[in-house]
């Protein structure tokens, strides 16, 4: 399964590390412009995007990736505090799925399997 991180952060360098070690193809970039283009060689089956990596807010990242009709990945934004939309207003901004940062990667694996078995 393919994995795009998007983020800015140190964790996107971490989180690679745990997923790969997971058995998962990763590919990382810093900013939403470069993410959207690496999207489109790399086609990921996820795309785990910061809420405001450099250069584009990860809602304006997820709001392209779903109207591209190239991309049919799942799409999960990764921010420090809960969203104040529910689950149906997330959905219809482009997210699946909302990660805490502080989240166990446990989770976030659970998560990608569950993915991965609805393909």
């Amino acid at each position: 399964m393919k994995v795009l991180l998007i983020d800015d952060g140190v964790e996107r360098i971490l989180l690679r590390q745990l997923l790969e070690a997971a058995g998962f193809h990763v590919h990382d970039t810093a900013t939403g412009e470069n993410g959207i283009d690496v999207a489109r060689t790399f086609r990921p089956d996820v795309i785990i995007c910061g809420v405001a990596p450099a250069g584009m807010s990860g809602w304006e990242v997820a709001s392209q990736m779903k109207s591209n009709p190239e991309f049919n990945g799942a799409f999960a934004l990764m921010g420090s505090c809960i969203p104040v939309e529910d689950d149906d207003e997330l959905r219809k901004k482009g997210v699946d799925m909302f990660i805490l940062r502080s989240s166990d990667i446990q989770i976030i694996r659970a998560w990608l399997e569950r993915v991965k078995a609805s393909r």
